[in-house]
């Protein structure tokens, strides 16, 4: 298993990556004791958002009459929310877009850009479609790029009787040019939404495909990444459906995201259609490096139409993108619709609604009772560590930094067996964290910067309490 960069900006908890494993029966030789800087009380707990039942976007205007569908995007640019989502015109599809201060509240700006019957007071960006069968329209800004090209987009197409993706690029977000040639950027069978983005981590280009098999026409997602947005090598499978599945599930749109601000962490808001049910519903995954996920909550839905929702949706997407809509808050979005996927008769539009997250909130490492852990060796290279925490009555946290080189400092016994730990840096000189934070600082009697350089080990004690995420610097 990597190490990844444990100790480097801000660590969530995706996995056990990062939390020393311990010691059991078998220590190999090194002579320590049975459960040795072993982990207790602690678990992986995924958390569900809360659904705002008032829609945020609506079709209310005439080029909205043939509904809002599922294919959308949500970013923050340069301190204003932004949204570009998907528009049925008659025999033609195209890009509504929306502004926002709070990611609550949206404004549809007439662009005056594009006409629809006869009149450019719209909010239609500029852009011209393929025609065919062209949608899941995907907007993200490259800041590799020059200024004429910072903003680009993903779209599918079926290109000689075939789905391929192409690709658009912008200076604004509002006048759209197809790629010269407009030829495919990659050749793949998928429909529906599929998501670029630029990772900076790798220098490349990836984006990730809703997968049509044209076997068993069973869909999963796939992966591609490339040094030039203009051509893509093929797609690989990163996520599909499993044998604890039951038969009749279908990954579809993927909502893939980076974690915002993290080390080493990536979403998927994926929804998987129910294809005996005829019902979709939006399901979690993680991941730490983008190809390689898992499914904290199993089977069991993050989002669904069921009880836990206001409304009674039969459909529901995920749309791409993550906002810090407030202090601590997170807000994604999703379009819900009232049949089923196929259902026939009259179909009422789909509607946009907020879901609300803490931030980081998407996983907790907790401890319902007394719990610790230690986690993995790293050289400390800042002179602060924050946590994302809540507890609950009588609830803390506390940590001490032990010396992972062995240093000639403190000691303490640990299942009766000697630590070395920095004086000034033990539990007791750590200040109990309580209550509920973003950002609260750890505090010892010792001086943190005087540790900077060295190989150090954290162990934490927590009692009822919810560790969202540990952020060093």
């Amino acid at each position: 298993m990597r190490h990844y960069q444990f100790g480097k900006g801000k660590w969530v908890f995706v996995d056990w990556c990062g939390i020393f494993a311990g010691y059991g029966t078998d220590t190999g030789g090194r002579n320590l004791p049975h459960g040795f800087l072993m982990p207790r009380g602690i678990e992986l707990v995924p958390r569900r958002p809360r659904v705002e039942e008032t829609p945020v976007l609506v079709p209310e205007h005439p080029w909205e009459k043939g509904g809002i569908h599922c294919w959308n995007t949500f970013l923050e640019d340069r301190g204003k929310f932004r949204c570009w989502y998907h528009i049925c015109l008659p025999n033609d599809v195209a890009l509504g877009y929306a502004e926002s201060k709070d990611g609550v509240c949206w404004t549809k700006p007439m662009l005056g850009l594009k006409a629809f019957k006869g009149s450019k007071k719209n909010n239609l960006v500029d852009f011209e479609s393929r025609g065919g069968t062209e949608q899941g329209h995907t907007v993200f800004i490259d800041p590799s790029a020059p200024e004429s090209e910072r903003y680009k987009m993903v779209s599918c197409c079926d290109a000689k009787d075939a789905f391929a993706l192409f690709g658009a690029t912008s200076p604004d977000g509002l006048r759209w040019k197809h790629l010269p040639g407009d030829t495919p950027i990659l050749v793949n069978r998928s429909d529906t939404q599929s998501i670029g983005a630029y990772d900076g981590d790798l220098g490349k280009y990836v984006i990730f495909t809703r997968q049509a098999d044209n076997f068993e026409a069973r869909r999963g997602i796939n992966r591609a990444e490339s040094d030039d947005f203009r051509n893509f090598p093929p797609s690989e499978p990163i996520f599909e459906s499993t044998p604890l599945d039951p038969p009749d599930w279908d990954y579809y749109t993927n909502g893939y995201s980076r974690w915002p601000g993290a080390t080493d962490a990536h979403v998927m808001r994926f929804s998987i259609y129910h294809r005996s049910a005829d019902t979709v519903d939006v399901h979690l995954a993680l991941s730490r490096d983008g190809k390689r996920w898992h499914r904290p909550m199993g089977r069991a839905p993050w989002i669904d139409g069921g009880p836990s929702h206001p409304a009674p949706f039969k459909s529901i997407y995920a749309a791409a993108g993550i906002l810090a809509t407030a202090p601590g808050e997170w807000s994604t979005y999703i379009c819900a619709f009232p049949q089923g996927h196929n259902e026939k008769g009259k179909r009422e539009p789909g509607k946009i609604l907020r879901t609300v997250s803490r931030e980081d909130g998407f996983m907790s490492l907790a401890a319902a009772d007394r719990g610790e852990f230690w986690t993995n060796p790293f050289k400390l290279e800042s002179a602060a560590i924050k946590l994302n925490i809540k507890t609950g009555y009588s609830g803390y946290v506390r940590c001490a930094l032990l010396s992972a080189a062995g240093e000639k400092t403190g000691t303490v016994m640990v299942a009766g067996h000697p630590v070395p730990v920095f004086r000034g840096f033990t539990m007791e000189d750590c200040a109990a964290v309580k209550g509920d934070h973003i950002d609260a600082p750890l505090a010892w009697n010792g001086n943190l910067k005087k540790l900077i350089g060295k190989e150090v080990q954290l162990h934490f004690d927590l009692f009822n309490a919810d560790l969202y995420s540990i952020k060093f610097g």
